[in-house]
């Protein structure tokens, strides 16, 4: 069943997302437009990858109580859910990516990098509204029947 628990592993990625995010917006304020490197590059790789099974563990917690979660939770309204999930985290992917070419191309990274930041707070917001509404659910199947 869908718990708490069944978000850690993204949660504990986002974490490591926003904390580099935060770094590269520091490095920004000292050189601007050339906030990101190899090092950077790589570990948002790393944590990208870590998000992307994250999303697909919980997918798979949501099927295994997809018979349970269906009597609330419309088919349509936990595919558009999933589906945002991605495209929140594609943006994110092409973000990094371009990032990464203005910095081997040596051009200013600010608006990939702001980009970065609105994409990676839209995808913490919609994890995290989506994990509340999942619990609400999940909290009120298990409420003893009157």
């Amino acid at each position: 069943m869908i718990n708490k628990e069944s978000f850690k592993n993204l949660e504990m990625s986002l974490e490591r997302a926003n904390q580099l995010v935060k770094k590269l917006n520091e490095k920004n304020e000292k050189y601007p437009g050339f906030a990101a490197g190899e090092v950077e590059y790589d570990f948002s790789k790393t944590i990208l990858q870590e998000m992307n099974e994250a999303l697909a563990e919980i997918l798979s917690h949501i099927s295994q109580a997809h018979l349970e979660l269906s009597s609330k939770i419309s088919r349509k309204e936990m595919d558009s859910a999933i589906h945002q999930a991605y495209r929140l985290l594609y943006n994110i992917y092409d973000d990094v990516k371009q990032i990464k070419t203005e910095y081997d191309l040596a051009d200013s990274q600010r608006n990939s990098i702001k980009q970065l930041n609105i994409h990676l707070k839209r995808f913490t917001k919609h994890n995290e509204q989506t994990r509340d509404h999942l619990l609400d659910v999940v909290n009120t199947l298990n409420e003893p029947a009157e």
